[in-house]
Order: structure tokens, then C-alpha cells, then sequence
């Protein structure tokens, strides 16, 4: 019965199985996708082996966040002369 009726409405059935497939590859592309950006975020924050990354307040990614050179003393640790800097996004004051 379930085979006649699949056979019977033949346009159904297609679009039916076209329908499942897109529905399937889109699941596929959007896991691809979310494990590129944990790929890309992993290697923006341990990329260049430092143990501390600093981000502007309320920056809306890590990418557009630029920070100004004036938290340096801050960030000095007693047995450090000079932090070193290893973002990219670092604004002279």
C-alpha cells in the first residue's frame, strides 16, 4: 500500500525527497560552519601563545576589539621588565 501510493503520486514523492536532502545538507553546512568559527576563534585567542588576552569592554568581537597601550603598567608582572604585546589591534595613546 505504502509503495502504490509512493508510486501513484510521483511528484509528491520527488519533491518529498528533494525536500529531506536540503533540509540534510543545510544540518551538514551549518555544523561546518559553527566548527570553523570555533576552529577561527581558537586560533585568534591561542595563536600567538600568550597567556592573557586583553579585549576592549563592550566590543562587540574579538576582532574589532582595539585596546589602548596606555593598560601596559597594568598588566606588568613584578618579575617582567616589559609585557609583551601580541594583539594586532593595539592603539598608541
Amino acid at each position: 500500500m505504502i509503495l502504490r501510493n509512493l508510486l501513484r503520486r510521483k511528484t509528491r514523492t520527488l519533491l518529498t525527497t528533494f525536500g529531506i536532502a536540503v533540509g540534510v545538507a543545510a544540518v551538514v553546512a551549518l555544523g561546518a560552519l559553527a566548527e570553523g568559527f570555533i576552529e577561527g576563534y581558537s586560533a585568534i585567542s591561542g595563536g600567538s601563545g600568550a597567556d592573557l588576552l586583553v579585549v576592549q569592554d563592550e566590543a562587540l568581537d574579538v576582532v574589532f576589539s582595539a585596546v589602548d597601550e596606555s593598560v601596559k603598567p597594568a598588566l606588568v608582572h613584578p618579575g617582567i621588565n616589559e609585557p609583551p604585546v601580541y594583539a594586532a589591534n593595539v592603539r598608541p595613546v
